[in-house]
């Protein structure tokens, strides 16, 4: 198994976990779980969802609905989780920064304190890159 699938496994297994202590003297979750992710089918966010949601429905007994709401960064699927009912059985999918600077930068309806983080299951540095291009005398180091 390659790095990547166990971190998921694991981070899937200890959110199972951790939305088991969550529920108290409640069976948790009733129904089905619904992941709402931020971003198109078959991109990173959506395929990592996927995969965690394997685990995450074997350790929670119930099935993980993905539902893809693509749009203004991530924050359409957020906005959908603020109007979803807050038991536990919607959750978003998105990165970071949808989260904690978009509110800052952007004219959003929702901010951190909306939500109660759950867990990371992923981390995916960000780079720029350019075209190849050649420049008459430069030469990269």
């Amino acid at each position: 198994m390659n790095f990547i699938r166990k971190a998921i496994v694991l981070t899937a297994t200890g959110l199972a976990m951790t939305m088991g202590a969550m529920s108290g003297a409640i069976a948790f979750p009733e129904k089905p779980v619904t992941f709402i992710v931020g971003y198109g089918a078959g991109g990173g966010v959506d395929t990592i969802s996927r995969t965690a949601s394997k685990s995450l429905s074997k350790s929670l007994g119930q099935p993980i609905v993905i539902q893809n709401r693509p749009g203004a960064g991530g924050g359409l699927a957020v906005t959908g989780l603020k109007s979803a009912p807050a038991d536990g059985h919607t959750i978003v999918a998105t990165t970071s920064t949808t989260l904690t600077f978009d509110p800052h930068a952007k004219d959003v309806k929702f901010n951190t304190d909306d939500f109660d983080y759950i867990a990371a299951y992923g981390v995916f540095p960000e780079a720029l890159h350019a075209a190849n291009f050649h420049l008459v005398g430069y030469s990269p180091v």
